[in-house]
């Protein structure tokens, strides 16, 4: 697949001001950490496991060189290839964050040539080498990387029995214009009809009571993606795929996945900011992490670790000197949707997650480990009375090597009509 990008330029502007302006971006963006300054390829080779899940650092490097191959590109004619031949695992964070990096500083790009340059045509075409993995185009696919007609075209494993039905697009909020259009409950509206439009696939539909509990979810989370987001933007998307039968039957799997991305300081960085203002409880907080490091030498994860946990629990906010009521966004996105999106099939891995990624660290809460699930991370952490060794399963929590410019939240879903039919007591 070939997706054409013009940039329009022309050959009679004022080329100093043109490339001290190209330059500030550059550094911007290098100020974020998105960028490898010593990448000079227009082929970026995506390894066997881009996946953010099992493979964050190695992945983000090629979101990295990404970045780089379009600002090396500026000027020029250039085919700028996404390799994804020797694909076999992607998640949908790890492509999602891709496509939000190269949609953005695309957009950036054009800004300048629109400003800059009126007549000669120069342009960057992206080609998609497929994977051979039917499961890895089909997440290309729904990610917007390929069309549905080429996920299953020269395919070597057909591996996978979801097949792409379709998303919602790159949703953008901005900081300072949300209020006044509310852009945050446009996006909130949309993601929730969204959400009940893939359960319809299973006879299923959410009452007026569901609505509003998924609604507040939502809302809560996107609140507090802008929040925390320090460069004015914050993005959302979906995407939905099904088992592909043969003919109509209840024993079919949807698979939902839903992202939401800012960029700016960590959960940890942006916790910090209010300490002095929130000091009642960042002691409390920072008391209580302290004590697990003392009384754990050689634990494998640090304050920024250890602090995002806690700041996830209900009622911890740093902007709790603020609002008493602060504190339960996101434990609420977690229990909605690993509530709504409960049905799993260790055999064929289907397996409903929630992914936290911020800064250094890397969350993942699932009904073994969540807000609620006795004896799990938080409460092991959170302890007051811990008087042993704290024993932290690393699938579940993990320092990273490389740090994420933001936060990042995917929760991945499944959904089936007979187990519904069980749940809910055969009543859609």
């Amino acid at each position: 697949m070939i997706e054409n990008t013009h940039l329009n330029l022309n050959l009679y502007v004022d080329f100093k001001n043109f490339n001290l302006k190209i330059k500030a971006l550059f550094a911007r963006w290098k100020d974020a950490d998105v960028i490898d300054k010593e990448f000079q390829s227009n082929e970026i080779k995506f390894p066997r496991d881009f996946c953010f899940q099992t493979n964050f650092e190695r992945s983000l490097d090629k979101v990295k060189q990404a970045n780089t191959a379009i600002f090396n590109s500026i000027g020029k004619s250039n085919d700028i290839t996404f390799d994804f031949s020797i694909c076999k695992k992607v998640d949908s964070a790890a492509l999602v964050f891709l496509q939000v990096m190269r949609l953005e500083l695309m957009k950036d790009i054009r800004r300048l040539y629109r400003k800059f340059h009126k007549e000669e045509d120069k342009n960057i075409t992206f080609i998609i080498l497929p994977s051979k993995s039917a499961e890895v185009n089909r997440l290309l696919c729904v990610t917007g990387f390929m069309k549905k007609a080429d996920v299953y075209t020269g395919l070597v494993e057909i591996d996978s029995m979801l097949s792409p039905i379709n998303n919602i697009g790159y949703l953008k909020g901005n900081k300072s214009n949300s209020g006044k259009s509310d852009v945050k409950g446009q996006f909130t509206d949309r993601i929730v009809k969204y959400l009940d439009s893939c359960l319809n696939h299973h006879g299923y539909e959410f009452t007026g009571g569901e609505i509003v509990n998924m609604t507040t979810a939502v809302g809560e989370i996107l609140g507090n993606a802008e929040d925390h987001c320090k460069f004015g933007q914050w993005y959302i998307s979906a995407n939905f795929s099904k088992e592909a039968v043969k003919k109509k039957t209840d024993k079919f799997v949807g698979e939902m996945n839903l992202t939401v991305l800012n960029f700016g300081d960590s959960i940890y960085e942006g916790y910090l900011s209010t300490k002095d203002k929130n000091h009642v409880q960042y002691n409390h907080v920072n008391n209580l992490v302290e004590d697990i490091i003392v009384k754990n030498p050689g634990l494998e994860f640090d304050k920024e670790q250890l602090f995002t946990v806690a700041i996830m629990q209900d009622t911890i906010s740093r902007l709790r000197f603020e609002d008493d009521t602060r504190g339960t966004g996101t434990v609420t996105f977690v229990k909605s949707f690993l509530e709504i999106g409960d049905y799993k099939d260790s055999e064929k891995g289907y397996l409903p997650i929630i992914s936290i990624i911020s800064g250094k660290t890397y969350l993942i809460l699932d009904h073994n480990c969540s807000p609620v699930k006795k004896g799990s991370i938080f409460k092991v952490i959170l302890d007051k009375e811990l008087n042993k060794s704290v024993s932290v399963d690393t699938a579940y929590l993990r320092r990273l090597g490389s740090k994420l410019p933001g936060t990042l939240i995917g929760a991945k879903i499944y959904f089936n009509k007979e187990h519904f039919d069980v749940k809910y007591g055969g009543e859609s």
